[in-house]
């Protein structure tokens, strides 16, 4: 395509007139996405090409009622130029289960986040009542973050293990919550990335905080 953008600065103007791209996705298979996208920048040869798979399965393990499940892989090519080319892998296992009418799961590994180390995360939701909700959550990050001098810490785990413990009622349209610890989990990209929407999106994000073994917490929202 072409266009008028100045991809270079004021004093060095650059305009891009040609690049070639592509795109496509499938489903071969039953559960199975397959997609796939590349360009090539002419004038400054630039090639860029990605490639990812969703495999998504409710085969039942046998010992809940339910289970959803995802493998997802990703493979990324770049080369500007005469410059050698950088590629990058990651992949994504994860699973959401219902447990007993009352317990419910989520696991999942991803091998690269967004500090690209390892993440690992398993929760538990139980259903107490219609209105009473409990929550326990763990969640691993290589990448330890370090506590600030003078913090309690119960032991010295480098910062890469993140606990928290929730409880939810509801009060008619009114929720409750009263917590303890961190997640692990953070915010998605603003403004949206490539991930946004992707399987392994939720735990991509470091919180780039390191557990707050101290943080007590109630939150209540009270729709207007």
């Amino acid at each position: 395509y072409a266009d008028d953008t100045n991809h270079g600065t004021v004093a060095a103007p650059k305009v891009v007139d040609t690049i070639v791209g592509v795109k496509v996705s499938g489903n071969p298979l039953t559960g199975l996405e397959l997609n796939a996208e590349a360009s090539y920048q002419i004038e400054e040869p630039t090639t860029y090409a990605k490639t990812w798979g969703v495999y998504t399965t409710e085969l039942n393990p046998g010992f809940v009622k339910s289970a959803k499940s995802q493998l997802a892989g990703v493979a990324e090519l770049n080369k500007e130029g005469k410059a050698n080319a950088t590629t990058e892998f990651y992949g994504y296992a994860g699973s959401e289960m219902d447990v007993t009418d009352k317990l419910s799961a989520k696991v999942g590994v991803l091998t690269k986040d967004s500090e690209e180390k390892i993440a690992a995360h398993a929760g538990l939701t139980y259903k107490a009542s219609d209105s009473i909700t409990a929550g326990l959550v763990y969640t691993y990050r290589q990448l330890g973050v370090t506590h600030a001098a003078g913090s309690w810490v119960p032991f010295d785990d480098k910062g890469v293990n993140y606990v928290k413990a929730s409880v939810t009622g509801t009060v008619g349209k009114s929720t409750i919550t009263l917590a303890y610890g961190v997640d692990g989990l953070a915010d998605p990209d603003d403004p949206p990335s490539f991930h946004a929407g992707k399987a392994w999106a939720w735990l991509r994000n470091h919180p780039g905080a390191p557990m707050d073994w101290q943080l007590l917490s109630v939150s209540v929202k009270v729709p207007f």
